[in-house]
């Protein structure tokens, strides 16, 4: 019987249920037939919610653990993306995340704000991986405008 779903017969138990999240380095488990499928499939989105969202999310971002409670760099948390400032030009801002500690720029698109307006640019031969679809999203209620900068150099 799920300890959780104590009213329901119709359950499966083919899983260890980790005691704390292994997101943030939970190791010990209960046994198979303590907790049910069904309820960790319906716990598992408010779980990866605290684990990504919260608080919680911030330690992990700068010193882990990664992916199921890895220590491996490569499954290390990243935060979701947020706006940035440049390091190399403060008045610039820009997409990015952070990882490990670390922020991660994604200088194809760059925001600064310039006599109260939010500037978007980019550099022209970006269109094609998504900057013109992004550009028209963000015209699309139409109370922002595009122009376009050839670039003289």
């Amino acid at each position: 019987m799920c300890i959780y779903l104590t009213d329901r017969v119709d359950l499966h138990y083919d899983s260890k249920e980790h005691i704390f999240p292994a997101g943030i380095d939970g190791i010990k488990t209960l046994p198979h037939t303590v907790v049910s499928r069904e309820f960790n499939r319906e716990s598992s989105r408010y779980e990866d919610t605290f684990i990504h969202q919260s608080l919680i999310a911030l330690p992990r971002q700068l010193h882990g653990p990664g992916k199921r409670g890895s220590l491996d760099p490569a499954k290390a948390t990243k935060s979701s993306i947020q706006v940035l400032r440049s390091r190399t030009n403060e008045e610039i801002y820009s997409l990015g995340y952070i990882k490990l500690g670390k922020p991660h720029e994604n200088p194809q698109v760059c925001i600064k704000i310039e006599n109260g307006n939010v500037v978007f640019s980019c550099d022209k031969s970006e269109e094609s991986t998504g900057m013109k679809q992004l550009c028209d999203q963000l015209l699309k209620n139409g109370t922002l405008s595009k122009k376009a900068i050839n670039d003289l150099t």
